[in-house]
């Protein structure tokens, strides 16, 4: 109980992965991509920022975006990507099926969700994305945002890996509780 007590609870995700980051160093491997390639603090946090700012980009005045990417390195940076934007991620889960997945949708009022055309090839969600189109939630494509990436956002990215918890504090726009 004591343990719990001591904890720092009022703290995101993404402030805690940069804490830890603080501890462990900026090039401490903590997991692994798709490919099987480490992937360093300083690295997830870059890709982190750059995606949070392709979403936040087509979505800036969405609190809630839902995540429909299985655990992935790609669902970490999606993951911590919208909280460094302020946003609140939300977790598909797509096995639940159609009905599930839109009546959560519904009832925590979320009107996108981003996932990967891989995704919903290889899971076999097209119906699931008819359903959820057909029921007010636009489904977004990953891939599709790409096209918007700036110069700006790379260095961004870069300045994140550097600096994530200063970054953060500018990028979500002092919404630093958790959700």
């Amino acid at each position: 109980n004591m343990v719990f007590e001591s904890y720092e609870k009022d703290r995101t995700i993404f402030q805690a992965v940069a804490d830890a980051m603080k501890m462990r160093g900026r090039m401490f491997r903590v997991l692994d991509d798709t490919a099987r390639r480490p992937q360093t603090y300083a690295s997830v946090f870059l890709k982190s920022f750059v995606l949070g700012a392709l979403i936040h980009k087509h979505l800036p005045d969405d609190e809630r975006v839902g995540i429909m990417i299985p655990t992935s390195s790609a669902c970490v940076y999606t993951f911590l990507g919208l909280q460094a934007y302020g946003k609140v991620p939300a977790m598909i889960n797509f096995t639940a099926g159609a009905q599930a997945v839109v009546s959560t949708c519904q009832t925590v009022g979320l009107k996108h969700i981003v996932t990967a055309r891989k995704v919903v090839q290889l899971a076999k969600l097209e119906n699931l994305v008819a359903e959820l189109e057909k029921n007010d939630v636009k489904v977004m494509f990953l891939e599709d945002m790409k096209a918007a990436l700036t110069l700006s956002d790379k260095l961004r990215g870069i300045y994140g890996a550097l600096f994530p918890k200063r970054l953060y504090k500018k990028t979500s726009g002092g919404k630093v509780s958790s959700k």
